[in-house]
């Protein structure tokens, strides 16, 4: 029994290959877009200086080379030298340290704003997107307003 083909010239737009599993396309694209990804100079180098950040905030107790609490009161305003690389600031506390340990707070609650985001926003898409009708107006017309207000104002107000 053989397979009917379209006709010669027949639009197959949207129909799967003999033989090609719908995943070997999906995996193709996802190899292209990856490829794409490294061959771009400046998202390597953004890239890297978050996942540089990420690591240091992970370990910050082993890189740290001072504690960012202790204080040392003769070394008060010291300027950069071998012990302290970045100085030290009116109590005598390294700054490379506290900088370092600094990522730790700065990321959790970065990290912890995109969360909250992604589940507010993903909960009333999903509603949304499920009930529909004025339902999906109304969820959409509160996004709208949202996107109709600068980044900025909303960050001076919160």
């Amino acid at each position: 029994m053989s397979a009917a083909r379209p006709p010669e010239g027949a639009c197959t737009a949207g129909r799967q290959a003999e033989g090609t599993p719908r995943t070997g396309r999906l995996l193709r694209g996802l190899h292209g877009a990856g490829r794409n990804f490294v061959r771009n100079p400046i998202l390597m180098l953004a890239l890297t200086l978050v996942l540089l950040q990420v690591l240091l905030s992970v370990f910050a107790p082993v890189l740290a080379p001072h504690d960012p609490v202790a204080q040392a009161v003769e070394a008060r305003m010291a300027p950069p030298d071998a012990q302290y690389l970045l100085g030290t600031d009116k109590l005598g506390r390294d700054v490379l340290s506290r900088i370092i340990f600094g990522y730790r707070a700065s990321l959790g609650i970065a990290f912890s704003a995109v969360f909250m985001a992604l589940l507010v926003g993903g909960s009333m898409g999903i509603w949304a997107g499920y009930k529909g009708g004025w339902i999906d107006r109304v969820v959409m017309r509160l996004a709208d307003v949202l996107f109709a207000f600068p980044i900025i104002l909303l960050a001076i107000g919160v």
